[in-house]
């Protein structure tokens, strides 16, 4: 029974974190003059700065810490968009005690696992931007890092 309850609670986390992607996608791609609630006058929140800068991008990132100039403007929201999505379908056939490319639900929870500890990883990075190159905050990302630690701390608690 319990198994079943965090599986759920790890369903929710990830849906929530895959709708939160897409508001980032959302405010990402929207015209300047939209206003987001997280933008806060007089106040280091300022999620336009964040999501919409030099490095809310793949390419920004990889320039910034590579000294490239390459043009790949993959949105670092795309990109969550599309790691949640693959870890919910993974849960899934988890749950589901299901095989997936050979791959048995117990490898594919350690796989899941290890995705998520390296996008923690990458939060944290983002995070370290935040604070140090951009000093702006953005709630609403750091509301997927909290989504992010939530969501590994489910993928441990689930057992196979």
């Amino acid at each position: 029974m319990k198994r079943k309850i965090n599986f759920k609670i790890f369903f929710i986390i990830l849906l929530l974190a895959i709708f939160t992607s897409i508001y980032l996608i959302y405010l990402h791609y929207a015209p300047s003059r939209h206003e987001s609630f997280c933008n806060i006058a007089d106040s280091n929140f300022s999620c336009d700065i964040v999501y919409k800068g030099e490095f809310s991008t793949l390419d920004g990132i990889i320039n910034h810490l590579f000294k490239l100039n390459l043009y790949f403007p993959l949105s670092n929201a795309i990109m969550s968009l599309v790691f949640f999505t693959l870890v919910l379908v993974g849960t899934f056939l988890v749950y589901k005690n299901r095989k997936f490319l050979s791959l048995s639900p117990v490898k594919m929870l350690k796989i899941i696992r290890i995705l998520l500890i390296l996008s923690l990883f990458y939060a944290i990075f983002l995070v370290y931007l935040e604070m140090y190159v951009i000093f702006a905050w953005c709630i609403v990302c750091m509301a997927l890092d909290i989504l992010i630690i939530l969501s590994l701390v489910f993928s441990f608690l689930i057992k196979k």
